[in-house]
This record gives structure tokens, sequence and C-alpha cells, in this order.
């Protein structure tokens, strides 16, 4: 078919005539011109350049006979080259003419006549349009031939546009550009009478040159050899292949063989044929030659609409699928010959439905599993003791699973009243079973709190006896009752309903006051000094209040005096005193009656407390045996309450403390106690 879309743009560069610089030779028998036409390309759409030089030669019908001299030249208008028209043109009567058989080739030769010295000559090229890339090779523009000491005889001036750069012929003879000029002098007199030439070319686009000839001897000339431009292809559309629809999933040919032809194709292909798969436009360009021919084709896709079986799927046992297809294709026929457009589906199988939408086959196929019904059964309702719980387990392979509290593992445990139901799916196919729990009241808590009696008391434990509970202590015995009066703990099972607890009771002594603590009766402090007295108590349950009113174990005293004090349980009570005298005494030694190395960060060393240096100093402490666990010559050094690298017992340990003070220089011996407590 034709083309209907742009394409590759090709531009065609041909170099239209040769200049050489060269005396003139008079040839009568070869006044003619002749320009090579420019080849046309197709008009495409991005720029492919080519290029061709050629001589002047007879094709724009320069006259051909005697010596012939001209001011224009003839019309170009090349069959190639469409639409292109140039002439070269001067304003002088000295015109110029072509010469075929020149010494150094063909060219259009400024004068025709060279008799008149001082001549100049104003020259124009014109084109009809704009172009691009334009060249002009001149020969023969002499700089130095009458040994004027470097005055040039022949250059161009008044260039307009002045030209963009300049190519040499061979690196000799050059010519040169400055500005608006164009000369053989390099300014060093450098290039007498040896023919200088080289390509001039200007950049951009143009469509008139300008430029004025200047001689200044006689029998000199220059010669226009070529000039040099852009010429566009024009399209020449082609009938290769046709518009198509193809099917979704196929494919057509596009075909555009060509002998001797390289081609172009939209996708990038470079083959004659391509295989066309996808919708869309598609062109080619076959290249034989400079210029393509080329064609484009449409390609449609038809859109198959789907049948619409679904997806693979399962089917439950004892189940119906009925199997759709799509009402927009038309007619239908089914893997087992039938053609209705429903299909009714009761086993495990392959399905496949075809058939045609506008002349495109239609198929569509489904896989259907039959999936048995997974077995659930939770059994008959069920009552459990509060407290427990019951546990369901309804595992089968492959399948998921959902519990009434919205748990999603196979095995459940439920400790809650109510309807409990589980449900196993395998694929589309569920099972779902269900029980009623009711929860068993427990027989209630049968023992009192936790109690603490006097040594020698009794506590009865009596317990309800309605002929429903049954009960078993710790002791085998199944009585409702029982005394207690040894510290410990206790415990009974009850049952109730086949639902049994177990309760304890926990039964502590006031501790006798004659064994849980101790003091000294007799104190001396020094004179001045603040000192702590009271009694070392071992035990929590026994209580200390002095006579005004304190009750902590330990007061801080600095007068000498009775201080009473009070010890007390529940069960008996002893009021007992202090004595403190003082002495006077430069020197004050004090250690602690009790200390508790229990990790809390107080009260946690036994250390001697003073306020004066000592000449000598020994503290040594004794175990209930005799055995020394501690004992330092540095006052500063404390005890806490470790020997032989573990703890102590918690109790009362003697200490003796001997030292003589740097201020008294008199020998002092201290005996006491410490309590140690945890």
């Amino acid at each position: 078919m034709l083309s209907r879309l742009p394409l590759n743009t090709g531009n065609y560069h041909q170099t239209i005539a040769y200049v050489y610089n060269h005396k003139v030779v008079h040839n009568p028998d070869a006044m003619r011109i002749r320009l090579l036409s420019l080849l046309t390309l197709f008009l495409l759409a991005a720029p492919v350049v080519f290029s061709q030089n050629d001589a002047f030669t007879d094709g724009m019908s320069w006259v051909n006979s005697g010596y012939t001299m001209s001011q224009q030249s003839p019309d170009f208008n090349g069959t190639n080259c469409q639409n292109i028209h140039y002439t070269l043109s001067t304003t002088s009567s000295l015109g110029f003419y072509y010469d075929p058989v020149l010494v150094n080739g063909t060219g259009a030769v400024f004068p025709a006549l060279s008799a008149n010295s001082g001549t100049t000559m104003d020259i124009t090229i014109t084109f009809n349009t704009p172009v691009s890339n334009f060249g002009m090779r001149i020969l023969d523009l002499d700089e130095d031939n009458q040994g004027d000491a470097g005055a040039p005889e022949e250059y161009l001036d008044n260039v307009s546009p002045p030209p963009a750069s300049i190519q040499l012929l061979n690196g000799v003879n050059p010519l040169f550009i400055n500005g608006s000029t164009i000369t053989s002098d390099d300014g060093n007199n450098s290039n007498p009478n040896n023919n200088p030439g080289a390509w001039v070319y200007w950049a951009g686009e143009v469509t008139t040159i300008t430029f004025t000839y200047n001689r200044f001897g006689e029998e000199y000339e220059f010669v226009i050899d070529s000039i040099h431009f852009e010429c566009p292809c024009v399209s020449e559309p082609f009938d290769f292949f046709d518009d198509a629809t193809i099917c979704e999933g196929t494919s057509t040919t596009l075909d555009a063989t060509t002998a001797n032809a390289t081609y172009q194709w939209s996708n990038g292909a470079t083959t004659p044929t391509i295989s066309v798969t996808t919708p869309g436009t598609y062109w080619v360009n076959a290249f034989v030659g400079n210029c393509p021919k080329t064609d484009t084709a449409v390609i449609s896709l038809i859109v198959v609409p789907d049948l619409q079986l679904g997806n693979d799927t399962t089917l439950c046992e004892g189940s119906t699928l009925v199997l759709n297809a799509n009402p927009a294709v038309n007619p239908i026929v089914w893997q087992d010959g039938s053609s209705s457009q429903q299909y009714n589906v009761t086993a495990s199988g392959t399905y496949i439905a075809t058939g045609t939408f506008n002349s495109c086959p239609v198929r569509d196929t489904v896989i259907v599993t039959l999936v048995p019904y997974p077995v659930v059964n939770l059994g008959s309702d069920q009552s459990i003791c509060e407290g427990t719980a019951l546990t369901l387990d309804i595992t089968q392979p492959g399948c998921s699973y959902l519990w009434s509290n919205g748990n999603t593992t196979p095995v459940q445990s439920f400790s809650t009243a109510g309807l409990i139901w589980g449900r196993a799916s395998l694929g589309s196919c569920a099972t779902t079973d269900s029980l009623l729990l009711t929860l068993l009241t427990l027989p209630p808590d049968p023992l009192p709190n936790d109690t603490i009696i006097c040594q020698g008391d009794t506590v009865h434990l009596q317990l309800e006896n309605n002929g429903t509970i049954a009960y078993e202590w710790y002791n085998g015995s199944t009585e409702s009752e029982i005394s207690c009066w040894e510290a410990g703990f206790y415990w009974v099972e009850s049952t109730q309903n086949g639902c049994s607890r177990i309760d304890t009771f926990n039964l502590a002594l006031y501790p006798a006051l004659t064994d849980f603590f101790s003091y000294d009766s007799l104190l001396t402090i020094c004179e001045d000094k603040n000192a702590l007295i009271g009694p070392s108590v071992t035990s929590p349950l026994i209580s200390v209040i002095w006579a005004d009113g304190h009750t902590s174990s330990l007061i801080s005293i600095n007068d000498a005096g009775v201080y009473q004090f009070t010890v007390s349980t529940p069960c008996e009570e002893e009021t007992h005193t202090i004595t403190v005298t003082e002495e006077r005494c430069f020197c004050s030694v004090y250690l602690p009656n009790t200390f508790t190395p229990d990790n809390n960060d107080v009260n946690e060393l036994f250390v001697t407390q003073y306020d004066c240096p000592f000449d000598s100093f020994e503290l040594v402490v004794f175990n209930r045996w005799g055995e020394i666990v501690f004992s330092t010559t540095d006052p500063d050094l404390a005890w806490d309450g470790t020997y032989q690298g573990k703890t102590v017992q918690d109790g009362t340990y003697v200490y003796k403390l001997t030292y003589i003070s740097t201020e008294m220089a008199t020998y002092k011996e201290l005996l006491g106690h410490v309590n140690v407590l945890r």
C-alpha cells in the first residue's frame, strides 16, 4: 500500500563544479559546460546525508562551439535534485566561459577576456531555495606573478556571507580566509606562481553568495571548479504490503523484498521481511542506491474475549459445578462434543471449551478436583470443673480450621461455659460440629487464713460437713475437723461433684522472749559523746517500746542514766533497764551490737567507729564454739558476716577489742556481743 506516514529523511550532497587555478588555454571546440543533476531522495523523517562530486559537463546546455563568452550560466534544474535551481553570473562584460580540457581539469574560467589588466568582477551564485553545507572549490588564484615584492595580483574580497572554513587540496599551495577576503597571500610573500587552490565552505543555510574578483595583471584568471550543497531526497511511496488484522497469539508477515536493496524497519530490523505479533503501525525503507522506497501498514488486533470458565477449582463430593461459557463466543464445543453454553460437572477431570470469535479461535480449560468432606466430631456435650480446660482436636491432612473463639489451629482448649464449634475445611468443602460445655463449681475454700498462736495454744480447724463434700488431710485423715498446735503448713483436699481443690493453712508460733533478744544492762559512755543503746532483737514478732515512746530497738543517748524499755509479743511482755555511766575519755570507741548483711545496702557491716588514733588495735570475733571467725588490727577493716568465704549463720557472736589510744596512752579491753541478722 502507499505510505501514509513520514519515514526517514535523506539529503543528497552533490559537488557541481571543480575550480582549477591555471593559465588560460583557449579551446574553441570546447565551449560548453554541463552540471550533473543532483539525485532526489525520499523525504523521510530523520536526515540521511549523501554526497557526490562531479565536474562541470554540458548538462546545463553551455554553448559548444567556438570561443563563446557568457555572463550567466544556464539555469540548473536537476532531474534528481527536484525543484533545486541555481546559476553562476557576473555583471562584468568580461564574462566567463567553460573549458572542459584545461590543464588541471574542467571549470568555469573568470574572466573570459584576459587582455585587460586591473580587472575587477562582481560574481554571484544564486539558489532558488536555501541550501546547507555549501562549498566552492577555487583554483589558480595567484599571488605574485610580476615580482612586485608580494603585492597580490589576484584575490577575492567582499565575500558575502563570509566563508567559515578552508580545506586544502593537497596540503600545499594554500588559500587563506581573512574575514570576507580569500587570497593566496599569507602576508609573507611566500606563495608566488604555484597555482594555489582549496575548498571554501560556508556555515548554515545560504541562498546567494556574492564576491568580487580582483586582478592586477594580464592573462591571469581563476577557476570555479566545483560547488557542493545538500539535496533532499523525495519520498517514493511503494506498495509492498497491506493493512492486516491478526488474532491474539498469531502473526502476519510483512514482505518488502526488493532486488539489490537494504532495509530499515520501524522496529529496527534490517531483513527483507518481518513477523508481526502485536498491533501497531509498521513502516519500511527499502534502499536501492541512495534513496529508499517506503511503505506503511497498520496491523490491528482482534481482542478475543475470555470464555470465563474460571480458575482451576475443587468440587465437594455430591455437589455440582456449573460451567457457564461466555455467550459472546458462539458456538461452543466441549471436550465431550456437547455444544451447550453450560456444562454440569460432578466428577474430577479436565474440562475444555472451544469456539470462535470473528474467525479467531477461542479456548479455555479448567481442572476440577473432587474433594471429600472432612470428618469433624466433637462428641457429646461435656462438663468440666472450674479452673480446668477441655482440649479438642480436629486435625486432618490438608485442612484449614476455624473455631468459635476465632482461633485457626487444629487443637484448641476451652475453659469457659457455652456453645463450642469447630470447622475443618478442605478447599471449599467444610464440616462443622459443636457441643455445649458446662462448668462445675469447685468446693469452697475450707481453711481459714494463716495465723500465729502462742506456744502451748491449739487451733481447731472445723470444715463444712453437709454430706456432699469429702475431705482428705495431709496426714491421711478424712474427718471434717482437726487440731493444730505445732508451727508448719497444713493442707486438705476437698472433693464435691467430682471436682477437687487443695487448700493450705500456715500456722506460726510467737517466739519466747528469752530466746530472741539480749542486751547489756550496764554501759559506760564517754562524756559529751553520743552512743547507741538497746536490746538485740532477732525476731520480727517481738516489739520494743522505750519509756519515752520510741519503738526502735536502738536509741541514741549522750547522758548517763537508767533507760527503761519493754519487749513483748501477744503472748508475753518483759520490762528491762540499761544503766549508763559516763567517764571522761579522749577516745570514743563504739561497736554495734547488731548488723544485717543481707545485701540491701543498710547496716551491712560490723565495723569499729572511733574518733581518735590508735597506738595499737586488735578486734577478734568468736562464734558460739569459740572459733575465731574474724580478726583485724586495722580499725577501718569491717567484718561482712562471712567466714572462710561462706556466710555465717544468724545468731550472737562474741567480740574482744583491745587497743591503746594515742591520746590516752592506756590499754583498753572491751568485751561484747554482736547479732548477725538477715
